[in-house]
């Protein structure tokens, strides 16, 4: 005979194994960001376990690794990385391929940083030393984001949750982040001759994309290459849907 309380057990155990099969993707993200990098593309990856993974602190991206590849599980993975996190899954799956089994870059070219954005980061850091962080500015978070793709109230809540990770994240780790993930060297070679299955997604005019890199690797792979229209940065906040259509592709590929 059942009971109330057999019926509960019998759908928490549904729901307990329903969450076992599921599908895990292991997210690295970007500088100052945290989960709600996320919170957008979820909504259309329900059917998949979205596994986030803090960049954790170290003194360069070699640690960085070290640390993540930690907390890995002993079986293969599918793991994306955005911006400074898909540099730091790149070379993950580079030191540790046994780790890896899918590889997808969102918003990076893996190669050194501009001699500009090196020189900026450097200036930024000498600011936050000397006066302290006051936070993301309203003119930099939009500048992350193509406005013109977006209505105002869309736009908006993007900036705001860019913001929002800026605040809860806070100073030290924005300086550790600077510290950690500035130096970086040209993965081109070693990802030409990866086994695992890669794929990049990037906006065609971002700024913060090599894409004299990204033409050139093109040339040399069977790598799969998603250009999206606009200059956003933000992909997982900005363009959800189309990035989820990317990743199912990408994870359901033999």
């Amino acid at each position: 005979m059942f009971t109330a309380r057999s019926f509960m057990l019998a759908g928490l155990n549904t729901i307990q194994k329903h969450n076992s099969m599921r599908a895990k993707l292991y997210l690295i993200p970007g500088t100052m960001c945290n989960a709600r990098l996320w919170s957008e593309l979820s909504t259309y990856l329900h059917h998949y376990e979205l596994v986030h993974m803090a960049i954790p602190s170290g003194c360069g991206a070699e640690q960085l690794v070290e640390q993540l590849a930690s907390a890995l599980p002993d079986q293969k993975v599918a793991l994306l990385g955005f911006s400074a996190g898909a540099y730091l899954a790149s070379l993950l799956t580079l030191r540790y391929p046994e780790k890896v089994e899918k590889l997808m870059l969102v918003s990076n070219s893996p190669c050194p940083l501009s001699a500009n954005e090196l020189a900026l980061r450097k200036h930024n850091l000498q600011l936050i030393n000397r006066y302290g962080y006051k936070g993301i500015s309203l003119k930099k978070a939009e500048a992350m984001i193509d406005s013109s793709l977006h209505s105002h109230a869309v736009a908006h809540h993007q900036v705001s949750i860019i913001r929002q990770m800026d605040t809860e994240l806070g100073e030290e780790v924005l300086k550790a982040q600077l510290l950690g993930t500035s130096e970086r060297r040209d993965l081109k070679n070693e990802l030409l001759k990866i086994e695992q299955r890669l794929c990049f997604v990037y906006s065609e005019q971002d700024p913060l994309i090599n894409i004299r890199w990204m033409q050139d690797f093109s040339r040399h792979t069977q790598a799969v290459m998603h250009r999206v229209v606009g200059s956003g940065h933000m992909l997982p906040l900005e363009q959800p849907q189309l990035l989820s259509d990317y990743i199912r592709q990408w994870l359901n590929a033999p």
